[in-house]
């Protein structure tokens, strides 16, 4: 085989691996596109969907998300009336069911010992489940509104 030819054949491979590189290259940018078009749904997330829900359903008052805060992360939901707060709830996400929810109670569970990192992070506070609808939320925003009013 003369030296030229072998030359000749492994342009012509050479090519033919460009052109095979660049639209597996093509691919590539568009699964990679795909890929950051893709996202998970997190806490935060969450409570502002519920906050959209809960807004719907009480158009007369302001409803806003605050948070995260603190080691918790904890996302709260304002209802707000002539800019007053007239009713809260607070969340916190749920370690074992993510993007689950959690609701924080007034009630402490000293999980965490006095003057701990825990305890002065506001972490002894004890949860319950986000469960029920919608409307089970506003009815106890507005049984808080009427109770502070």
């Amino acid at each position: 085989m003369q030296i030229e030819a072998m030359f000749a054949k492994a342009r012509a491979t050479n090519r033919a691996n460009e052109a095979k590189l660049a639209k597996l290259e093509a691919v590539i940018a568009d699964a990679k596109s795909k890929i950051d078009q893709l996202s998970t749904i997190g806490h935060v997330q969450m409570v502002k969907a519920i906050a959209a829900e809960i807004q719907l359903e009480m158009p007369d008052r302001k409803v806003e998300v605050l948070g995260p805060f603190g080691l918790g992360a904890e996302t709260a939901i304002h209802v707000i009336d002539n800019d007053d707060i007239v009713a809260s709830i607070d969340f916190r996400p749920d370690q074992e069911d993510r993007p689950g929810l959690v609701r924080l109670t007034h009630e402490a569970d000293n999980t965490f010992a006095p003057r701990t990192l825990g305890a002065m992070s506001g972490l002894n506070r004890k949860t319950v489940p986000v469960t029920g609808t919608i409307a089970d939320l506003v009815s106890e925003l507005r049984e808080q509104e009427r109770e502070r009013t």
